[in-house]
């Protein structure tokens, strides 16, 4: 089953605004790199320390929906898949959903919760039902990264949590 193009367009929106958020809400006192690029294009618009390793935070949650779309794409989880909330990801920090331990949620209607709320307890949900379990899930993610070209990248859970292992650049979160 593949997603519609339209769908996929959106996501490359969807990631190409949170990008352009997260150059934007930096102040000079506290600048983080950036790169703006036209997505039709390709097209550099405006970039800062493109390169440089910092921690992405809940931009994490762009790769751990890339990779649960991946997964989809190829055929191992629909998007009707039901996952279960297990207690490791109940006991996430906010932002969360709050759901119960042994609480179902689809694939989708975790991707929307995902995006919309940044929900770290649906990012181990999401994680642990794709990936087998977080671990597993980030080896999957640093994969991805690998075979998108992302060079600067690291991953070691899939909603941003802090971790000092955990790097990206804005290049790399470009590319995605």
């Amino acid at each position: 089953e593949t997603l519609p193009m339209t769908t996929m367009k959106r996501l490359a929106r969807l990631g190409a605004f949170a990008s352009f958020l997260a150059s934007v809400f930096a102040t000079q006192a506290e600048a983080t790199p950036s790169l703006v690029i036209d997505v039709a294009s390709g097209a550099v618009l405006s970039q800062d320390q493109p390169t440089a390793s910092w921690y992405p935070a809940s931009l994490t949650k762009l790769m751990t929906t890339y990779v649960a779309l991946d997964a989809v794409r190829n055929g191992r989880i629909t998007m009707d898949t039901p996952l279960m909330m297990s207690p490791r990801a109940c006991r996430m920090a906010p932002s969360k959903m709050g759901f119960r331990a042994g609480s179902e949620v689809t694939l989708g209607n975790a991707l929307i919760m995902l995006m919309v709320k940044s929900a770290n307890d649906i990012a181990v949900t999401i994680a642990e039902g794709v990936g087998g379990s977080v671990e597993g899930f980030a080896e999957e993610m640093n994969r991805a990264s690998a075979s998108l070209g992302m060079t600067q990248s690291h991953w070691e859970n899939p909603n941003g949590l802090p971790d000092k292992r955990q790097v990206t650049s804005a290049r790399d979160l470009a590319i995605l």
